[in-house]
């Protein structure tokens, strides 16, 4: 009796931390952001940048962006790529890391 017990504590304990495990899981995909949430998130933080003088003013203009989800240390972050026709018409790229939950994560040139 104790053997059946135990199994059927033990087989509801493991199927309720998978709920759980689910739950948790919906909640944090909940959480995500868009593409074009990871283009706002990241256009803030380049004007943030250029109002601290660490970016040229040229990088608030510019209209061409895009993102795309990528695999970066493990985890798949936003990467919003900036890019600017700068003189003898050579295009500048200049590249935004965004979590998936928002978070500004690293800008490079």
């Amino acid at each position: 009796m104790n053997t059946l017990k135990t199994l059927l504590m033990a087989a509801f304990l493991s199927t309720s931390g998978l709920t759980l495990a689910h739950q948790n899981h919906d909640e944090m995909k909940a959480m995500e952001i868009s593409q074009s949430d990871a283009i706002d998130i990241a256009t803030n933080e380049v004007n943030n940048q250029i109002a601290d003088n660490q970016l040229d003013v040229t990088w608030g203009s510019v209209d061409s962006k895009s993102a795309m989800l990528e695999r970066k240390q493990g985890r798949q972050v936003w990467k919003v790529v900036f890019n600017q026709v700068a003189a003898g018409d050579t295009i500048e790229v200049m590249t935004v890391y965004v979590s998936k939950t928002g978070e500004f994560i690293s800008l490079s040139k």
